[in-house]
């Protein structure tokens, strides 16, 4: 069997364990390749890997933890301080957090190409053979949902803070309207990687009460549930409207 085809088949047999224990952090985007990526908040994004072959991860390894980047292709000096500030704020915290995860193994990578980095706790298992599918699934269910309980939600005004926002602005009501033209929907229905971007143009991250004009007259209505579940899942917080045109 194709690396590709076991490590999908796997994604599948995981994301329901994943979703029960995370409702919050699953996102309406399929798998890619070796990694889940799950909600974002901020700069960091949540991710399950299930790695197959040596990156920056050993081989035969899963993983969960946190990718902290803006994702624009052109990042002004701005925002590279605000990525780089986040990973220094947390790896200040090393030891504090790796205390709480005793017998796990970490990895913490700074890519510098990318300007982005990386933090993930990690188990040597083999996810290719079916009968560890169970403890695979487990590992990235209980220490994502770890990762957010004990590492994200205890630091996250701090993370804030040290990115330049403030610890408050979360309290902001903010309302935005976003236009969803037909291009965006039929893109992000086939492509829902490219919502991110769409939402980073759009400045909807930090948006409270979200507005969402939808070409109602020209799509399917299974388009404009799959792009409001993509809000709630994203700003369980934000009022969604969606308005016909």
């Amino acid at each position: 069997m194709l690396v590709d085809e076991v490590q999908y088949r796997y994604w599948d047999y995981a994301i329901p364990k994943i979703r029960e224990m995370n409702p919050e952090l699953i996102r309406f985007e399929k798998p890619n390749g070796n990694a889940l990526n799950l909600a974002k908040k901020n700069e960091i994004q949540f991710v399950c890997l299930a790695n197959r072959r040596k990156r920056v991860l050993p081989a035969n390894s899963v993983a969960a933890g946190f990718y902290i980047d803006i994702k624009k292709p052109n990042k002004t000096d701005e925002e590279k301080k605000q990525i780089k500030a986040v990973y220094d704020f947390l790896l200040s915290k090393r030891t504090e957090i790796e205390s709480r995860f005793p017998g796990m193994l970490w990895n913490w990578h700074v890519n510098d190409d990318k300007f982005a980095s990386s933090i993930y706790c990690y188990k040597m298992l083999d996810f290719t053979d079916e009968s560890n599918w169970e403890v695979c699934a487990e590992f990235h269910a209980k220490t994502i949902r770890r990762l957010y309980d004990e590492v994200f939600i205890p630091y996250q005004d701090e993370i804030l803070t040290v990115s330049g926002r403030s610890a408050c602005d979360g309290n902001k009501k903010k309302r935005i309207c976003c236009h969803l033209s037909l291009n965006d929907m039929d893109l992000i229905q086939k492509r829902p990687c490219l919502f991110d971007m769409l939402l980073q143009t759009n400045e909807l991250e930090t948006a409270t009460d979200l507005v969402l004009l939808v070409p109602i007259n020209r799509c399917k209505k299974t388009q404009c549930s799959m792009i409001r579940r993509m809000f709630l899942c994203l700003w369980e917080r934000a009022r969604v409207q969606l308005l016909f045109l």
